[in-house]
C-alpha cells in the first residue's frame, strides 16, 4: 500500500446512518456507524437511537430496526456531543454509499438541534466522498452494469467482508462500504482513473463531483436511446415539462441533466 493511499485511509472515516424515512429534511436518524481505518483494518462502532415519532413500518421493513429495539436508546440529540461525535474520530473526509442522503440527514439534524457550526461542517461538499458515484466512473466503460448499489458491488467485486455481514444496518453498511473504498482506490489506480503520485483524497472528491456520462434516455417514450439520437425538441420539452433536467427539482439528474448539456452544446456548434 503506497504512502498516499495508507496516509488518505487515516484520514477518512466511513459512516452511514439508517432513518425513520426518505426525506432527509424530516428522517430522524436511529441507527448510526461509523468505521476507522487503524492498524490496517476498519474499526467500526455503532449506535441505536430511539425517537419521538416512532419508526414507521415500512423503515422498520428495510433496516430491520424496530420501536421495540431502540425503546430504551438514547435521543439522537442526547448524545451528540460525545458519543456520536466522538464516533467520527478527527477525519479530513467523510466517505458514504450514496453519500449525498447522509449528508442531508445529518446536515439537517444538526440544524434541527441549533448544531450550526457541525451542520456546516457536514454541508462542506468538500469533504465528502461518494463511493456510487466513483464506481460508476471506474467500473461503467467495463461493467455495463445498471446497478452499482452497495450490496450488488459486494459481490460483483466479492470484497472482502464476512458472508454473515447483513445489509441495511449501518454497522454491517460501513463494514462493506470501507472494503469498497479500498477496492475503489486499488482499481482506480490500475486503471489509470488515479494518480498514484497525488494525494488520494482531492482526487476521489473531485470524481464525487464530477458528472458521470449517461448515454442513454431513461424514462418516457425515449427511454434506452441514445441521447444523440434524442431530437432537440424533446429536450426544450423536457427542461419545461419534467423535473429530471430542471435543477432545485427533487427529482433533477444532474449527470443526466450534464450529458444532455454536452449533446445540446455539440449540436450548437456544428449548426445541427
Amino acid at each position: 500500500m503506497s504512502n498516499f493511499v495508507q496516509k488518505f485511509l487515516q484520514e477518512a472515516t466511513v459512516l452511514d446512518t439508517e432513518t425513520t424515512g426518505l426525506d432527509s429534511k424530516t428522517a430522524e436518524i436511529i441507527e448510526f456507524a461509523t468505521a476507522l481505518y487503524q492498524d490496517g483494518g476498519w474499526q467500526i462502532q455503532s449506535q441505536l437511537f430511539n425517537t419521538p415519532n416512532g419508526i414507521p413500518p415500512e423503515s422498520s421493513a428495510k433496516n430491520q430496526i424496530s420501536n421495540r429495539m431502540v425503546q430504551d436508546c438514547p435521543y439522537f440529540d442526547q448524545v451528540v456531543m460525545f458519543d456520536v461525535l466522538n464516533m467520527l474520530g478527527a477525519p479530513k473526509y467523510f466517505v458514504a454509499h450514496y453519500a449525498e442522503y447522509d449528508q442531508a440527514v445529518l446536515v439537517h439534524s444538526f440544524e434541527r438541534m441549533s448544531q450550526n457550526v457541525v451542520a456546516a461542517m457536514f454541508a462542506n461538499p468538500d469533504v465528502w466522498i461518494c463511493t456510487w458515484r466513483v464506481a460508476r466512473h471506474i467500473y461503467s466503460p467495463t461493467f455495463q452494469d445498471k446497478s452499482y448499489a452497495q450490496n450488488y458491488l459486494r459481490y460483483k467485486l466479492d470484497l472482502s467482508v464476512p458472508d454473515n455481514i447483513g445489509v441495511h444496518r449501518a454497522d454491517a453498511d460501513v463494514q462493506v462500504c470501507g472494503a469498497l473504498l479500498e477496492r475503489l482506490i486499488e482499481d482506480g489506480l490500475a486503471q489509470g482513473v488515479l494518480n498514484p503520485n497525488e494525494e488520494i483524497g482531492p482526487q476521489l472528491v473531485a470524481l464525487t463531483q464530477t458528472a458521470v456520462p449517461v448515454k442513454t434516455w431513461p424514462t418516457g417514450k425515449h427511454k434506452g436511446q441514445t441521447l444523440e439520437s434524442i431530437p432537440t425538441e424533446y429536450y426544450l420539452w423536457s427542461m419545461e415539462n419534467q423535473g429530471i433536467l430542471r435543477e432545485n427539482d427533487p427529482g433533477y439528474d444532474f449527470d443526466l441533466a450534464e450529458s444532455v448539456r454536452k449533446v445540446l452544446e455539440a449540436r450548437l456548434s456544428s449548426g445541427a
